[in-house]
């Protein structure tokens, strides 16, 4: 703390500096002036915590220098010293805010004692000054602060007791009325459609938290949001009341908020409803929630509730011996096709749970790089990008992220096969488009149209290197695609005849008799055996 003294009268000043003992009213910077001039510059360049000033003096008085003092700096006290007993001077000096006014010559122990008063209300107005301060600061960060001390509560880093959690909470000064009941909705992002980039992500990210806030919410008016791991937030609504509690105009909200992310936030997402609860269940709450949203691999952009069921029966699982042959064969599309429409079936019946998506996931994933080592095609080669990643990561998550996945594997195995096909010789080129599309109507006029070349010249270009026609060859690979599904498969002879590309089961029927020597019947009898496959001349 520092004092000013003022005085025309140097041996006054002189006489005060000397006689006070300064450190005792823990004033550690004492400085001194002798006119207005003088002590406006001491104030402007050091500072001054309390003025002890004459009134009367050349060039400005005191009660001047008092007027400058307040008006630019009001925590400031000023004693003012007067020769003169005038009240006309004691009443403009209260006016203009003086502490004290004492009279010269001045009594030591009199100006001792004011000085002491003076520092007490500086000392005072110094701690209500940091009292506010750290008020304000209280204010401005007691949303984070609440934040996190639900966080803690949902993460069981506060114990779940109720006395634990109101001892914490008096720590932290945060309010927790009696009988507090909280009613929470977990906000789970399912996906976002579109890749905005890293810098745009977190302000996607941000605005999805407001948006909730906003609208779910009504700007924090209900309670609060935290965040939570793996794109999930949850809202606690801390002013619940069973009594009062409108879930339609809750649910109403979500319904909205949801639209909104759809439509502006290009996201796919849910919002599943708890039960009311204590504080010191919300962890066990959350975490059944969390369960909850784990099992829901089939809906998307819905409000759920916490007791919304989730199949328990068991899943058909696909006949993957099949598409195994078809892959073998190259059918990378139609397998993605028949995969596709097994998703969609197992979402439409309600059967499929989040265990039987993940088994589904991981056999088909191998299925599908086996078939590329068949091909000899690197998996580095094809999925080792970004997205292909991230979507692969994703794709056990729900029916559409594995369907998602699946899209993503068609278009990629295409365009590989595509950019392959530019480097190969027409007669390879004719041979993969067929193994690619057995199951199709096929004829030697498709194929040569699909390579940009005449009938009759591809028909030489087969003679010369496969020595036998396109129609023959196309006839000996449907056969040799029929033989592996009724040895390897369960499907039924008609269905065998679509995949093997036959427009009937009877051309199929007697094709097969024509050229393996028995029925598809008999032939699937005999287990398919190698005897068999090899007099019908077919590998």
């Amino acid at each position: 703390m520092n004092i000013l003294i003022v005085d025309d009268e140097f041996l006054i000043v002189d006489e005060i500096v000397q006689t006070i003992d300064w450190q005792t009213f823990g004033i550690d910077s004492v400085a001194t002036a002798f006119n207005l001039d003088q002590a406006s510059r001491v104030i402007h360049e050091q500072g001054a915590d309390l003025i002890l000033c004459d009134i009367e003096m050349p060039g400005g008085t005191g009660l001047e220098l008092l007027g400058l003092v307040k008006s630019e700096y009001p925590q400031t006290e000023v004693i003012l010293l007067t020769c003169h007993a005038d009240f006309k001077y004691a009443r403009e000096a209260v006016q203009l805010g003086s502490f004290d006014y004492l009279l010269k010559p001045v009594d030591f122990s009199d100006l001792a004692a004011s000085l002491r008063r003076a520092i007490d209300k500086i000392n005072k107005t110094d701690q209500l000054m940091e009292a506010s301060r750290f008020g304000e600061y209280w204010h401005r960060h007691l949303p984070v602060m609440i934040e996190r001390f639900w966080y803690d509560i949902i993460n069981r880093g506060i114990e779940a007791d109720p006395a634990a959690i109101r001892r914490v909470a008096k720590l932290r000064d945060i309010p927790i009325p009696e009988q507090m009941r909280i009613f929470p909705v977990l906000i789970t992002l399912r996906r976002w459609h579109s890749d905005w980039g890293a810098r745009d992500q977190k302000s996607r990210e941000f605005a999805f938290k407001n948006v909730a806030r906003e609208i779910i919410l009504h700007d924090d008016a209900r309670g609060l949001i935290i965040d939570l791991e793996r794109n999930r937030l949850v809202v606690l609504m801390t002013n619940f009341d069973s009594g009062q509690m409108d879930f339609d105009e809750l649910k109403s909200d979500c319904d909205s908020f949801i639209a909104t992310c759809n439509q502006y936030l290009d996201c796919d997402l849910n919002c599943t409803f708890g039960e009311a609860s204590d504080p010191c269940e919300m962890a066990d709450q959350i975490d059944r929630l969390i369960r909850i949203d784990q099992q829901n691999i089939s809906f998307d952009n819905a409000v759920l509730s916490g007791r919304t069921p989730f199949p328990r029966m068991q899943s058909t699982r696909p006949d993957v011996s099949t598409w195994r042959v078809m892959l073998a064969n190259g059918q990378f599309r139609q397998v993605f096709n028949e995969a596709m429409r097994y998703l969609n079936s197992q979402n439409k019946t309600g059967r499929m749970d989040n265990r039987s998506l993940t088994a589904f996931q991981q056999d088909f994933t191998q299925l599908f790089h086996a078939a590329l080592a068949d091909q000899n095609i690197q998996h580095s080669d094809l999925l080792s990008d970004e997205q292909s990643v991230h979507l692969e990561e994703r794709s056990s998550q729900s029916i559409a992220d594995m369907l998602n996945w699946i899209k993503w594997l068609d278009q990629k195995t295409d365009e590989y096969l595509i950019q392959s096909d530019d480097n190969l010789p027409v007669t390879q080129q004719a041979i993969r488009y067929i193994k690619q599309n057995l199951d199709q109507d096929l004829s030697r006029d498709t194929i040569a149209r699909q390579l940009f070349i005449s009938p009759d010249y591809l028909d030489r270009l087969f003679k010369n290197e496969m020595d036998v026609s396109v129609t023959r060859y196309l006839l000996e690979q449907r056969l040799a695609a029929a033989c592996k599904l009724l040895a390897e498969s369960k499907l039924s002879v008609s269905l065998i005849a679509g995949e093997a590309g036959f427009n009937s089961v009877r051309t199929f029927n007697r094709a097969f008799k024509t050229e393996i020597g028995q029925t598809p019947a008999e032939f699937r009898k005999n287990n398919g055996s190698t005897k068999a496959l090899s007099e019908g001349g077919f590998s």
